[in-house]
């Protein structure tokens, strides 16, 4: 409740008081007393809060910690009630529903019980490393942050429209035909639109003054203040009152302080981006992992179904433990050496899985493991069978938080950078956790967008609107709020994204002929992967990885929806796979599928399945040495098995295991470095992990056992990354055109954003 009503960071004692008032039922502040005595009042616990010193206390302003970033849908409606919004046209009302996907929040869109973020939720750079969380900006997407800019921008020149042509909030509670205009200015043909006027128009410091006050309840700096006005004035002289306020609302609506509480310390000079500017010495490779959240039930997509030993087909125990058991002709067979049971059923509506087999490896029983364990061990676990706690854990893959507040996958683009590869960090989707390295390598999380760029400010009431956002957003100087930093920060960059984007779309740098389904997150996510892979050239990296988080898999009530969505995932993954083809890097990219947990072996009595533990996930690749399962599938499926456990199996695979051999194949081969890259793998048999031999055709490490001794070593490759550009080309040009544009002008000079300009 601290955090809703606007502190985000809530202290233990301001805690202590909430709690005791809720106890109590009561609470007193100025000779006034609320609630009614009743143990649990909430009218008593929500006045300890907002009567708090600590809520309530301009001064504490000043701390860079205090205070919150605003949530999209309050930011929303705080600027149409204070701005007035009028309505022109009742039977055709703006409700702010279906835009969850534009701003991250919609009305009734919550995407799970858990609300849109995780109250736990601090974001990687200054939030994290100050300690903090901040749930509202797991929302802080690139292409979120610009769209609500630019709807609230479309708002204030239009009113609300339905007008396709304009980013714009969406949603009616009935629809009509409507006019669109062109003009600046004119709601004429709106339904809704702003009706405030300022109560002075004597001067651009009387309507700024107030403005700043129904904007950002006077915190706006100075500074930025005193840009915005001498960007009006000019249009105030002119006589142009209305377009005055106009062109004050929308700049105000782009500072840090329209979007956070604290005050914001801007130094007015703009973000410097960096990155490369010179080609990547070796060749390309990227990885993409599919977050399933919500729990995969794995176990009904890899069944046991026979040439178990001991004339046990291994179906018969798999049927009876699960009271959704797929039947046999709905599996298609498929044959391995490595397991009790030689063949296995894959689902058949995901039967790309048994189609190309030999390019696919699953992982048996694969889950989040702080060490080797049975049921009859003491366990070391964390907070099991909880969405939150497991994304977690599956993101960071460092259970005993060895590498604080950074991510598997930034730890091994650290080591890739290191080794002079140029890499890229690649979020759709979903938190950044997973992708965050270590703070002084400033490998930037990119936010890649699902929808092709729009052009931003189109009929302008004032055309340096974003030149100046990135002035009003500039480089924060000491003590400027932490939450101020973390949006401005969000959004430096992702108008440089989005300009890039611009740049790549203008230059040919696009997926034309991939059959995109409209209806499918997982296609529009997968062709928007496809589409940024083509810009690899162009961007000048080597290495990609993409995280691309999917939901909708926490099937409690029942296992019907599963078979739509392998099907979905089956058509998506086809196409995806056609595409990596033709732009002819299939061998060269490794696609894992995942989830944070696995779903019971047994049925509730609902027909659906509960919160797990291991379950099952698989690897595929052009270049991937398929044709088998690894780990230890468990037979048989059901109690007699060591690592059952209340209708769950505990993991024998864990994370590690996978991801070193990944690692190694990405090329991070140096002990020291895997290490840093996965800091628990220690508690753990060093053979028993995967290695690139184990997993791709090209692997180059290997581990055998020596005198009761894990020996690794990977053989010597043919080239190392240069760290530095060279003077000349080091290779000859080709012959043969390339199916995608590799020498294009430079028309934005970076594609890394660093952390803090040079």
């Amino acid at each position: 409740l601290a955090q809703r009503f606007g502190l985000s960071n809530a202290s233990p004692s301001l805690i202590e008081r909430a709690a005791k008032a809720y106890e109590a039922g009561t609470y007193e502040a100025d000779s006034l007393q609320f609630g009614s005595g009743k143990y649990g009042d909430l009218g008593a616990l929500v006045a300890a809060i907002l009567l708090d010193p600590e809520s309530r206390e301009v001064v504490l302003d000043a701390d860079q910690s205090h205070g919150q970033a605003k949530a999209p849908l309050d930011k929303v409606i705080s600027v149409f009630r204070s701005m007035g919004l009028k309505f022109e046209s009742p039977l055709a009302m703006p409700t702010l529903i279906d835009t969850f996907g534009a701003i991250g929040q919609g009305s009734f869109e919550s995407p799970s019980v858990f609300n849109f973020y995780l109250v736990e939720y601090g974001q990687p750079g200054v939030i994290q490393n100050a300690g903090l969380v901040s749930p509202e900006t797991s929302l802080y997407q690139s292409y979120r942050l610009l769209h609500l800019l630019d709807a609230m921008s479309t708002t204030v020149k239009f009113g609300i429209n339905d007008c396709p042509r304009v980013l714009r909030f969406a949603g009616w509670r009935a629809s009509s035909p409507f006019q669109c205009s062109t003009i600046e200015g004119n709601t004429d043909f709106s339904p809704a639109h702003f009706s405030y006027w300022p109560s002075s128009v004597e001067s651009v410091h009387d309507i700024l003054e107030e403005l700043s006050l129904l904007l950002t309840s006077g915190r706006i700096k100075s500074s930025n203040k005193a840009l915005i006005a001498s960007l009006v004035q000019p249009i105030f002289e002119s006589g142009d009152i209305p377009k005055a306020i106009r062109a004050a609302q929308q700049y105000i609506l782009t500072t840090p302080e329209a979007h956070t509480t604290g005050i914001s310390r801007i130094n007015g000079g703009e973000r410097e981006i960096t990155g490369y500017e010179s080609k990547p010495r070796g060749s390309y490779k990227a990885l993409v992992f599919l977050n399933f959240a919500g729990g995969v039930d794995s176990y009904n997509l890899l069944v046991p179904k026979g040439q178990c030993g001991n004339s046990d087909d291994g179906y018969s125990s798999y049927a009876a433990s699960r009271g959704n058991a797929v039947p046999l002709d709905g599996l298609t067979s498929i044959f391995t050496s490595d397991q009790v049971c030689k063949e296995f059923g894959v689902h058949n509506d995901f039967s790309l899985l048994a189609d190309l087999y030999n390019q696919t490896i699953f992982f048996a029983n694969i889950g989040t493991l702080f060490q080797p364990m049975t049921r009859h061990d003491k366990w070391r676990t964390g907070d099991l069978f909880a969405h939150n706690s497991m994304q977690h854990q599956l993101a960071k893959v460092d259970p005993y938080d060895e590498a604080p507040d950074t991510g598997v996958f930034g730890r091994l683009l650290d080591m890739l950078q290191k080794r002079g590869h140029h890499t890229s960090a690649n979020n759709l989707n979903g938190e950044k956790t997973m992708l965050q390295g270590f703070p002084e390598n400033q490998n930037t999380v990119h936010e890649v967008s699902l929808k092709n760029p729009s052009e931003l400010n189109q009929y302008p009431t004032v055309t340096d609107l974003i030149d100046v956002a990135k002035q009003l957003n500039g480089v924060g100087e000491l003590g400027n709020s932490f939450f101020g930093e973390a949006w401005s920060e969000s959004l430096s960059a992702a108008f440089f994204e989005h300009e890039l984007s611009i740049t790549m779309a203008a230059a040919g740098i696009e997926v034309t002929d991939y059959p995109l389904n409209e209806y499918s997150k997982l296609s529009e996510g997968l062709n928007a992967i496809a589409n940024h892979m083509l810009s690899r050239d162009f961007r000048k990296v080597n290495r990609d990885i993409y995280v691309l988080r999917h939901g909708g898999f926490d099937m409690h009530g029942s296992s019907e929806d599963l078979a739509p969505a392998f099907q979905d995932m089956n058509a998506e993954l086809g196409k995806f796979i056609n595409e990596l083809q033709r732009q002819g890097i299939w061998e060269d990219v490794a696609i894992v599928f995942g989830s944070e947990f696995g779903r019971s072996v047994t049925t509730n009595s609902g027909g659906g399945t509960d919160h797990g533990w291991g379950g099952h996930a698989f690897l595929i690749g052009g270049g991937v040495k398929g044709g088998k399962v690894l780990g230890d599938y468990p037979h048989p499926l059901n109690s007699a098995h060591s690592q059952y456990t209340r209708g769950r199996m505990i993991p024998t695979t864990p994370h590690e295991y996978v991801w070193n051999g990944v690692a190694q194949w990405l090329g991070v081969r140096d002990e020291s470095d895997l290490d840093l890259v996965l800091p628990n793998s220690k508690s753990f048999n060093k053979c028993d992990h995967f290695t690139d031999k184990d997993l791709f055709v090209d692997g180059a490490c290997d581990c055998t056992v020596i005198n009761g001794e894990c020996s690794c070593q990977c053989d010597t490759v043919t080239y190392l990354p240069t760290v530095s550009p060279t003077v000349s080309p080091s290779e000859s040009p080709s012959t043969e055109p390339t199916s995608h544009p590799s020498a294009l002008p430079s028309v934005i000079s970076s594609v890394s954003p660093t952390l803090n300009p040079s």
